[in-house]
């Protein structure tokens, strides 16, 4: 539980000098006696507490022996004075041994008067103790400590008093009281809102939580009942507007789900009500915070909270615009990770521990074990066990040894062996300015900032340009984004997609465009196909007659939701069904210089197609209708890549040909749409002429060509008589608006 390491608890603190008899402490060696220091104070009326007598044997277990010449007193003040402070044992009772200098005590109170707290409101009453009269140093046990304004009842514990030099009572480190359990509650803490139980500790005026038995102390955050947060700690210092504890366990609730961290610093400002949490250095910060609600980890390094607010912050602390934040799914799996565990070690601590527990058919095992059976060497296993601690991938104590693995060591090693599914969802975070992330309490929604770029399937090249480098984490990994998503060759642009974690899909929304890559010359070049795809809810104002409400919308499907990892090859996906149609122009520089304005179209609708990731061209294409802004009349054909990369079609023309501009004239054979614009191959008929080209090509105005086989036969028309020509080579230029035609 994270609770058994050997991490610094805070009790190692250099400064702290709890329960050390032989620290310096200004009065030099042990044996100099102070004067004046153990003065028993007898008024008249107490003339009789005091006996000389002469004990034969011990009284008390754990004691010195009272035995020797001796002086026994009942009910007396005792004072301890020294040129820095003092402290007087109230009604006490006890044997002082005249050949040893000890004093042998039996009750008594001492108050926190010398450290400058309320003698009325801060005191303990002392059970039996022991000390040298030459020392002004007192330790006892089973001690009763009463602290009215922050406990009811009174809490037993040790209790211990040094005389040590200090600036004023505000710097008093003595006396000291530690309490034996954990089970206290603390009031008076500066927020209503909080509730403490654990132990407490006293070491002057200032105020711990602690426990001499290293039991853990526990903070919670309560509105209305309900718990915002747990903070979890060996050791908490409640200052005056501040609440600190250190290599602590956090909780931060959301519903039945939560956000955790084994080892982080704590601080709570009372005033202002501010929750702070920053990872430790002590190892634990190479573990990321755990969110089960989005089925994530978060690996960043702080989190702060303003409980008036609704919502929280989490952040990279330092170097925010060379570090990323991550956020990954807990079926997240990468090989190199267990690669890099080898480290200095002659072997792969995750697979050792692995196969050891996969023969002795058990989670848990021990380092004495691992060690006697595989001849390892004892301290580089510890040491290894550590560090997968750290990781997250094994519970261990340093002292048993005791191994326990966990899930995370389980999925790891199984996807290695191929034996289980996984995914690539791993979201880098590198926000210069802005926290990482915020979560917003009132819908759970994490956004997400400073994302480039992140995979979904990286095997399947399915990746994301959110918009404004910004998501929506939802629950379960679920999230929502705007920008580009890429699968395979095709690019979707749009708003409101959600990625749909169980199911691995994202629903299209609102599709603004879809472009069409195809394979470069190199292995790793794309190339662009010119035309796309736009939503029809975009146009609805450029088209006559197109009554859509309704953007483009779809679903693609990335892979078989039980195939994350795409360790199995379905070479159908990914896989895009159009719910509504969209539009294809053929307005850009690239068709005919942009001759085309945006009458000149052609209308997909709602359509499926798979293959996605398919390198062959020809896996992209839509049945549809085309537009030619009244230069032919509509017609129905396929859209598909042409061979000089952009979006067109190859049309056979009826028999009966296509009227051309909404005249007279037919074209029969073949039209084609590309780069070079709309052309046409075969006879054009006009009035009582033909024309054989290879190449006509039609402009919204006019139809330009040169060929061969030009014929104006015989006749006469509307009263103007023709004669008969032919030529097998002309250039033509016919402008139907001004019924001219040049040859």
């Amino acid at each position: 539980d994270g609770w058994g390491d050997d991490v610094d608890d805070g009790w190692n603190n250099p400064a702290d000098t709890w329960g050390d008899e032989n620290t310096e402490d200004a009065w030099g060696d042990a044996g100099q006696e102070a004067t004046d220091w153990a003065t028993a104070e007898t008024g008249n009326e107490n003339q009789g507490n005091i006996v000389l007598s002469f004990e034969k044997h011990p009284m008390d277990q754990g004691l010195p022996a009272r035995e020797g010449a001796l002086i026994s007193f009942s009910r007396v003040d005792l004072i301890m004075a020294t040129p820095y402070d003092s402290v007087i044992i109230q009604k006490a009772g006890g044997a002082f041994l005249l050949d040893r200098y000890l004093f042998i005590g039996d009750g008594g109170k001492v108050d926190w008067s010398s450290a400058g707290l309320d003698p009325e409101e801060v005191f303990v009453n002392l059970d039996k103790y022991s000390f040298n009269t030459r020392n002004p140093y007192l330790e006892a046990s089973g001690a009763s400590l009463t602290y009215r304004a922050k406990i009811d009842g009174e809490a037993k514990g040790y209790f211990e008093f040094k005389s040590v030099r200090h600036d004023s009572l505000a710097d008093a480190r003595y006396p000291k009281f530690i309490s034996y359990e954990n089970n206290l509650t603390v009031k008076g803490l500066g927020d209503d809102h909080l509730r403490f139980t654990g132990g407490i500790m006293l070491e002057g005026s200032k105020l711990y939580a602690a426990s001499a038995y290293g039991l853990p102390s526990k903070l919670e955050y309560l509105d209305d009942n309900t718990p915002k947060f747990k903070i979890r700690s060996k050791l908490f210092d409640f200052g005056d507007t501040v609440i600190t504890a250190y290599h602590s366990g956090v909780t931060i609730y959301q519903g039945r789900d939560s956000i955790t961290h084994p080892s982080v610093k704590f601080r709570y400002y009372t005033n202002t009500q501010e929750f702070v949490v920053i990872k430790d250095k002590n190892g634990f910060n190479l573990r990321p915070f755990d969110a089960t609600y989005y089925k994530m980890t978060i690996d960043a390094d702080m989190i702060r909270w303003d409980m008036n607010s609704d919502s929280l912050n989490i952040s990279i602390l330092n170097a925010k615009s060379l570090l990323p934040a991550y956020f990954k799914s807990t079926n997240y799996y990468d090989f190199n990770e267990i690669k890099e565990l080898t480290g200095v070690y002659k072997f792969n601590p995750l697979l050792v521990v692995y196969s050891y527990g996969a023969k002795q058919k058990s989670r848990e095992m021990y380092v004495s074990n691992i060690v006697q059976d595989l001849k390892l060497n004892e301290k580089a296993v510890r040491g290894a066990m550590q560090q997968l601690m750290f990781l997250d991938f094994i519970d261990y104590d340093n002292i048993s040894g005791r191994i326990y693995l966990k899930d995370k060591a389980i999925h790891y090693v199984r996807s290695k062996n191929n034996r289980k599914d996984y995914d690539d969802l791993m979201i880098p975070s590198l926000s210069t300015y802005k926290p990482n992330a915020t979560l917003h309490l009132d819908n759970n929604e994490l956004t997400v900032r400073g994302i480039e770029k992140f995979f979904i399937s990286e095997i399947l090249d399915v990746y994301i340009y959110p918009r404004d480098n910004e998501i929506n984490l939802l629950k379960n990994r679920d999230f929502k984004f705007d920008g580009q998503l890429f699968a395979g060759n095709f690019e979707f642009v749009g708003r409101n997609f959600t990625f749909r974690y169980d199911s691995f899909l994202v629903d299209l929304v609102n599709i603004d465009s879809v472009r069409f890559y195809v394979d470069g010359d190199s292995q790793y070049e794309k190339k662009r196909i010119d035309n796309k795809l736009v939503s029809l809810e975009l146009e609805q104002d450029q088209i006559p007659n197109l009554t859509t409400t309704s953007s483009t919308s779809g679903t693609l499907y990335i892979n078989r939701p039980d195939n994350k990892s795409g360790r199995k090859i379905f070479p159908q996906y990914p896989i895009f069904d159009a719910d509504r149609g969209a539009i294809v122009y053929f307005d850009t520089e690239e068709t005919l210089g942009g001759t085309y304005d945006k009458s000149v179209y052609f209308i997909v609708p709602p359509f499926g197609i798979d293959s996605l990731s398919s390198s062959d061209p020809a896996t992209i294409g839509f049945e549809g209708t085309f537009v030619s802004g009244g230069i032919f009349p509509e017609f129905r054909e396929k859209l598909k890549i042409m061979p000089d990369y952009s979006l067109g079609f190859e049309h056979t023309v009826p028999q009966e040909g296509f009227a051309l501009y909404g005249g007279p004239g037919k074209m029969y054979n073949k039209i084609k749409m590309d780069k070079n614009g709309l052309t046409g191959e075969g006879k054009i008929e006009f009035l009582a002429s033909s024309f054989n080209s290879e190449q006509f090509t039609f402009y919204l105005d006019s139809t330009v060509a040169e060929g061969t086989n030009f014929r104006l036969q015989e006749g006469e028309l509307d009263g103007i008589s023709f004669p008969d020509i032919y030529t097998d080579n002309f250039t033509m230029k016919w402008i139907p608006a001004e019924d001219h035609m040049y040859i």
